[in-house]
């Protein structure tokens, strides 16, 4: 499963400057494997970052096979470990 965040970095007129800027999330989850959500939410948060928008893309997947996508090496501890304890 991936998440993506992204901020357009307005804040409602007639608010603070530490007001939350206005955030859009986009989550793309499938329980069946092999349907493209990886392969969506990179192109999605790649495309929504060549516009200029702020993006976050987390990786939740046990294989963080999205987290490998962007890095020349396996990560060591993904964020599935850190949520399930190890």
């Amino acid at each position: 499963m991936g998440i993506i965040l992204g901020t357009e970095g307005h804040i409602a007129e007639g608010t603070s400057e530490n007001a939350i800027p206005k955030i859009t999330i986009i989550a793309i989850a499938n329980h069946k494997g092999g349907v493209g959500k990886t392969t969506s939410v990179g192109s999605i948060g790649s495309i929504l970052a060549e516009m200029g928008k702020r993006t976050l893309l987390i990786d939740l997947d046990a294989q963080a096979n999205l987290t490998s996508s962007f890095l020349d090496e396996e990560p060591e501890e993904t964020i599935y470990n850190a949520l399930r304890g190890d």
